[in-house]
């Protein structure tokens, strides 16, 4: 809620104040991520705030930070993409042109060369393709798939062990 002032408060379900914001903040999101972290912007960047503490976690550093996937989200400065962990590390640095969130705690990374990686949340590479062509978008019952150039499709699962591989046409 906003004051008269201008000034954010975190009302909780019962309508009592849970916190006031720092003066010239706005929440991104109107959601609180693992159960105390918010996302706050001012002068057009973003950082990470614990409630509980009431503290910033991160400086105002990135240009956005996206919802939380399970614990990390996926932030951007400038044109590249990494990963921040709720307590506000950085678990992949700014480091891919493309990153996207799979489902379960993986990521698909791509732009550095013309393969892709799958990451997992603490910014570890699970799986390598050395050229990519499609895929990797999201997983569903716990599996992804991607192309390869010979026009089969490879079946992962979210630890980046394949379990089937289907011949092209």
């Amino acid at each position: 809620v906003r004051d008269i002032l201008g000034d954010v408060h975190v009302i909780g379900v019962d309508g009592s104040e849970q916190a006031a914001l720092p003066g010239g903040a706005t929440p991104v999101y109107l959601d609180i991520f693992c159960d105390d972290v918010i996302v706050l912007e001012a002068g057009g960047k973003q950082c990470l705030y614990s409630l509980g503490q009431m503290n910033f976690l991160t400086y105002y550093i990135y240009d956005e930070i996206l919802p939380f996937d399970r614990s990390c989200a996926i932030m951007r400065q400038g044109t590249l993409y990494g990963l921040l962990s709720a307590d506000g590390a950085e678990s992949l640095p700014a480091t891919y042109p493309y990153l996207n969130a799979l489902g379960e705690g993986v990521y698909t990374a791509r732009g550095l060369s013309m393969g892709a990686e799958l990451i997992d949340e603490q910014g570890r590479k699970v799986y390598a393709l050395d050229t990519y062509v499609g895929g990797l978008n999201d997983l569903r019952c716990g599996m992804t798939w991607y192309g390869t150039l010979t026009g089969d499709v490879a079946f992962l699962n979210s630890t980046g062990t394949f379990v089937k591989v289907v011949p092209g046409v």
